[in-house]
């Protein structure tokens, strides 16, 4: 295994320092791997999501420098095209080459090794397309082992049952408005994990919206899936209750209540395969102005349909900005 930090920090200079993806430490090794580095920090000041943009790609370009040149130590060279595409794959599935690890060549694939904050178990991953250009993702934690289907008309299957996302509604409480400023141009919207530096969880006070899905329906008792199958699911759902591309959104936001649903996970008998949550979407009225606002998404996650039994609670943030005419 080599530490590449060291050297993506050549590569990359003073701009990492406000890039948005928290990179970790790994604690597994494989053969003849490649280790995603420690770049990633807390965005200092939320106003410079722009330069992050050049971070990101600073970030893929030296992670694809590292991880070519580990497939020439493991004699693997011809899998360099495989590499991006199935990085480019494993977005498409939520899963950001920041939470890859490491790269090892398995009977001819390449089996990618995952990190999710807060979670110790080994994880891997294998991706591949099929001829109708499914995405085809096999997720494995220490031998329990799922296989998702991404399918190119938006439907999820997990071992072969699909998942259906019934019931989605959307209340909206507040209208928001722009006062007397110019028609915004372009709106940019950029979505953490981590809160905003300088604003405390009771600050956000205006709701906006509420989002739910009473009705998951999952297709095999929750006890059959990995957390990483769960919190692919979940994003999965999240993304069409909101109907809107969610920019940086990633399974690793929901990996922790994943976890958790699981862990505290009771049989329900045929109740035991559902999921349903419950999102906030609330408004820090302080901080925000007309060109920027500051969004905390407030979800409550249950592991059983129509909001039943016990609430799990977990969140995300979102930053607007109004780009006007």
């Amino acid at each position: 295994m080599i530490n590449i930090k060291k050297k993506w920090l050549k590569t990359i200079p003073m701009v990492l320092c406000v890039t948005l993806i928290v990179g970790f430490v790994p604690n597994f090794a494989f053969a003849e791997t490649v280790v995603n580095s420690d770049l990633a920090k807390k965005l200092e000041d939320p106003v410079q999501t722009i330069q992050a943009i050049g971070t990101e790609k600073a970030s893929l370009d030296a992670f694809y420098t590292e991880a070519n040149q580990q497939l020439e130590k493991q004699n693997a060279a011809t899998k360099k095209k495989q590499l991006q595409k199935d990085i480019q794959s494993l977005e498409l599935c939520g899963i950001r080459h920041q939470d890859v690890l490491s790269v090892t060549v398995v009977e001819d694939k390449i089996r990618y090794g995952l990190e999710f904050k807060g979670f110790d178990k080994q994880i891997w991953a294998e991706v591949k397309k099929n001829e109708q250009g499914d995405v085809i993702l096999r997720l494995n934690e220490e031998g329990l082992e799922n296989v998702l289907k991404f399918t190119t008309d938006g439907r999820l299957f997990i071992d072969g049952h699909e998942v259906l996302f019934n019931t989605a509604t959307m209340e909206t409480v507040t209208q928001l408005s722009t006062g007397n400023i110019s028609f915004p141009n372009k709106t940019s919207t950029s979505y953490r994990r981590e809160p905003f530096p300088g604003i405390a969880s009771s600050d956000y006070n205006l709701l906006v919206k509420t989002y739910y899905n009473n009705n998951i329906t999952l297709g095999n008792p929750l006890s059959s899936f990995t957390a990483s199958a769960i919190a692919t699911v979940i994003l999965s759902a999240v993304v069409k209750a909101f109907g809107v591309t969610m920019p940086g959104l990633a399974v690793s936001f929901f990996f922790a209540v994943a976890q958790t649903i699981l862990n505290g996970d009771v049989s329900y008998g045929s109740e035991d395969a559902y999921l349903s949550f419950k999102i906030q979407k609330i408004k820090c009225k302080s901080k925000s102005t007309t060109i920027e606002q500051y969004y905390i998404h407030r979800g409550q996650y249950y592991s059983r349909k129509n909001l039943a039994g016990t609430a799990y609670p977990s969140n995300f943030y979102e930053y607007a900005f109004l780009e006007t005419l």
